[in-house]
């Protein structure tokens, strides 16, 4: 894993995907500068990230921007998709980066995107929670989802600003914008 710290954001790269040309980290190190300022946390340690999370955790940062951590293991994704619910419980923010696409969570907040065209699926994290979406192709007024039946799934961005309200709960946010 490769980190580099941007005032108390930490951004953190699987090496295997920097090393293996992926394009998001890739961009990434452009943005942000030069390879030589990253800081290898888990140089000759074989720990996962949610180690490399606590870690952090411990030394202050709290938004975890991450890369290459939706690839080839199916298993190894879900488990990153629960360090983002993790990562909610404790007043953190997390996104999980692939692509163009975007996995975060959210719990009882609200927040604004703007994308012209793709997908967004809403999944609950928890038994039940009870979300409002508006300005998709389909709209929610405060309605209950649950954990247990994907209602959330493919809804659609239509060129306005759209705002996912979370009241109740806690869901997983997939976007997948459509350049």
């Amino acid at each position: 894993f490769w980190v580099r710290k941007n005032r108390n954001q930490a951004i953190v790269w699987y090496k295997k995907a920097a090393e293996n040309g992926s394009e998001d980290a890739k961009a990434k190190l452009r943005e942000l500068g030069e390879l030589p300022s990253l800081i290898e946390v888990a140089k000759e340690l074989k720990v996962g990230i949610q180690s490399i999370v606590d870690f952090l955790k411990k030394k202050g940062y709290e938004n975890f921007e991450i890369y290459g951590a939706t690839g080839k293991r199916e298993a190894h994704t879900i488990a990153n998709f629960q360090i983002l619910y993790y990562l909610r419980r404790l007043n953190l923010k997390g996104v999980l980066i692939n692509g163009l696409n975007r996995y975060f969570c959210l719990s009882n907040e609200t927040v604004k995107l703007n994308y012209k065209k793709g997908y967004i699926s809403i999944f609950s994290f928890t038994p039940k929670s009870i979300v409002t979406l508006e300005n998709l192709k389909y709209n929610l007024n405060a309605h209950k989802i649950t954990n247990y039946f994907p209602l959330g799934i493919d809804n659609e961005f239509i060129n306005k600003e759209a705002t996912i309200k979370v009241i109740s709960g806690a869901v997983l946010v997939i976007v997948e914008p459509v350049e």
